[in-house]
């Protein structure tokens, strides 16, 4: 009964932020961090000592796999330009770019995958990709409303 109040209390407050959002204000990045943190808190039920370990390696984790993503897109946002204004070359070197960006997006979450398993159960961390799942589902559909 407990977890059914926070879950629901937890729900509310990222249903009324988005709202707040779909209402033309501004989200920053952090506060959608903060209810990321809440969202998955809540869905996986961490206990005190698994959340103080975990949220270090899984916050190292994100700011990784941020800025490969961010290399990844600047290259993907130049490809889907004029391509006429790059030489073969040029071309290729970006493409091989981006499969090596996704290689060491493939890399990191191997990686991390194998950090989690040593601080969480094995259920929490298959629940953990879910979550990430519905909690970014349930953002673009708010933002789909606005």
């Amino acid at each position: 009964m407990k977890k059914t109040i926070q879950y629901a209390a937890i729900l509310l407050l990222l249903l009324v932020n988005l709202a707040t959002y779909a209402q033309g204000d501004e989200m920053p990045h952090e506060k959608i961090k903060t209810l990321k943190v809440a969202y998955l808190t809540s869905k996986l039920s961490f206990t005190s000592e698994e959340a103080q370990v975990f949220w270090p390696i899984y916050n190292e984790y994100q700011d990784k796999k941020l800025a490969i993503n961010k290399k990844r897109k600047s290259i993907g946002k130049a490809v889907d330009g004029d391509l006429n204004q790059f030489t073969d070359a040029e071309l290729n070197k970006m493409l091989d770019d981006y499969i090596v960006l996704k290689q060491q997006e493939t890399s990191l979450d191997a990686e991390y995958l194998q950090k989690f398993r040593k601080v969480l159960p094995v259920k929490k961390v298959a629940m953990l990709q879910k979550a990430e799942r519905d909690f970014k589902m349930e953002v673009l559909e708010e933002y789909k409303k606005r």
